[in-house]
């Protein structure tokens, strides 16, 4: 990868430079004229395809203007964690669940021995009045 690297710096880009996509074609369209007849886009991504080394100095197209930065104290950049309205939210329907459930679970045997014992003590009031 050495000689690749000093090769394509050599009057393309400089040390510590960064430019755009756009810029960053334009400067390999006036350096290697044959590339003209390719889309910016497609020399830059075969460009960075083969040479990958060279996307530290290309800048990120700009972000839409709704996403929100990603804080630096965050462990992993794909974790964004919710307000705690939303969690407290959460907590609480997750907790009323689990009320009802114990709720159930504890009086569900109760309410069905009390159902059995109806239904035989009525079987047996009415076999015994015959």
């Amino acid at each position: 990868m050495g000689s690749d690297v000093t090769y394509l710096m050599d009057g393309v880009l400089k040390k510590d430079e960064t430019i755009t996509r756009a810029q960053f074609a334009a400067r390999l369209k006036a350096k290697y004229p044959e590339y003209r007849d390719l889309t910016d886009e497609e020399l830059v991504t075969r460009t960075l395809e083969k040479f990958p080394y060279y996307n530290s100095y290309i800048k990120p197209p700009d972000l839409d203007n709704n996403l929100r930065p990603v804080p630096d104290f965050i462990p992993h950049p794909s974790f964004i964690p919710d307000p705690p309205e939303i969690t407290q939210a959460l907590n609480r329907t997750s907790r009323n669940s689990a009320i009802r459930f114990a709720l159930m679970l504890w009086l569900l045997p109760p309410v069905a021995i009390y159902a059995l014992g109806f239904g035989i003590g009525w079987v047996y009031r009415g076999f015994r009045s015959t």
